[in-house]
């Protein structure tokens, strides 16, 4: 019996890891799909008209953005105005594909090199670059999502563990109320509902110099949108910065 046992769990783990590392995807998952600015995948689709960051996230065909995802930039007291974004495809394999956007405004370039996998989590590698010296004002993630998929919330931990006051302190997830969310820093923040929502993450704050340290992700009512913060200033700009986002349902 224990030879059966360690024989079944032996298959279980060493199936996956063989697909993996084959290239395979994993039934029911299929390989995603570029087609000409919209990315697909089981379940879900990402789609750009001419902007740097996705139009439509679509999850089980519903498109869950009220309104395009923007890169609120302010340069010198004024927001930037994107010309329209050129779309590049960069890569292909079963497990993702690899596509660029870059656009400009007023001597400032923004250039986002995207992977997305075949579950749909996309990993975004965001580079700004500036031809002369500024001073860069804000520079705010908003990320407009429908009321109907903003309904609740889960995010890392804004404290370690071993000082988490259950009894007394607002846990990571549960419904958003009226007044929205305010956080500080967080690896990442999900807002959905039954039907599906979104995940963003980041994997460090390095590059962040936010004017409220408590206030760095913020979720405003009405409009249903997780905004990461990011408020600093510059001489001759030049960063990068990775984050991704994933759509549930």
């Amino acid at each position: 019996m224990a030879g059966c046992l360690a024989l079944f769990l032996d298959t279980l783990i060493l199936a996956p890891a063989n697909h993996l590392l084959a290239g395979e995807t994993l039934a029911p998952w299929t390989s995603p799909e570029l087609k000409r600015t919209t990315v697909t995948c089981w379940g879900r689709a990402y789609r750009f008209d001419g902007t740097l960051l996705p139009t439509k996230i679509a999850s089980q065909e519903r498109n869950i953005l009220a309104s395009p995802v923007k890169l609120a930039t302010v340069v010198n007291g004024r927001e930037l105005k994107w010309r329209r974004a050129a779309f590049k495809p960069t890569g292909k394999s079963n497990e993702a594909v690899g596509y660029s956007t870059r656009v400009s405004a007023a001597g400032v370039g923004a250039c986002c090199e995207f992977t997305t996998e075949f579950d749909g989590c996309t990993r975004v590698e965001l580079t700004l670059e500036s031809s002369a010296p500024l001073k860069l004002d804000s520079l705010d993630l908003v990320i407009p999502l429908r009321p109907a998929y903003a309904q609740f919330f889960h995010h890392s931990s804004t404290l370690p563990v071993y000082v988490w006051d259950w009894p007394k302190k607002q846990l990571n997830a549960g419904r958003v109320g009226a007044q929205g969310l305010k956080l500080p820093f967080v690896y990442f923040i999900w807002l959905g509902s039954d039907e599906g929502g979104l995940q963003v993450f980041s994997e460090s704050d390095e590059a962040l110099s936010p004017a409220e340290p408590t206030t760095v992700v913020t979720v405003s009512p009405g409009r249903g949108s997780p905004c990461y913060d990011s408020i600093c200033s510059a001489t001759t700009l030049s960063m990068a910065r990775g984050i991704g986002h994933l759509a549930s349902w």
